[in-house]
């Protein structure tokens, strides 16, 4: 099951996040270490943004009465997907193309056109994922591909 995340979910969305970042840290800008030292109420604020704008959203996976994954878009003059991270036990069940799938089609509702993303080079399986489900490369900077995907 996906779902968007509701604003009473936010301890959920700190225990998934510092889950991720401690778990593959070469994956995501952000430092677990920064994270863990995050205040409840920044979560708080963080998750209700994300729970009820338009500017934001997460979408969570739950399966087999676990929460195993999620992913974030955040909106100012593109559509940027954040925050993809998918439990490792479970990977290859189709849970990271099924947010992105969720992602995608809120993005429509909400009349976007594009959705860019980031990969490091050496998240090979992330970068596999996201151009098999149809983002193309766009540019290189580094150790960073910027994707993007056409929003039909």
């Amino acid at each position: 099951m996906i779902k968007r995340i509701l604003n009473s979910e936010w301890a959920l969305y700190k225990d998934l996040r510092l889950s991720a970042l401690k778990g593959a840290p070469e994956a995501f800008g952000s430092k677990y270490e920064d994270a863990k030292l995050r205040t409840d109420q920044s979560w708080q604020e963080q998750v209700g943004k994300l729970a009820a704008t338009d500017e934001a959203v997460n979408f969570m996976a739950y399966d087999e009465e676990q929460w195993v994954g999620m992913v974030s878009c955040y909106i100012s003059d593109k559509s940027e997907m954040v925050q993809m991270w998918v439990e490792p036990s479970v990977r290859g069940k189709n849970i990271g193309k099924n947010l992105v799938h969720n992602l995608i089609a809120w993005l429509k509702d909400n009349q976007q056109r594009e959705l860019h993303a980031v990969v490091y080079d050496t998240n090979i399986p992330a970068l596999k994922l996201y151009l098999k489900l149809g983002f193309e490369n766009v540019s290189t900077k580094g150790k960073e591909i910027h994707l993007c995907y056409k929003i039909n």
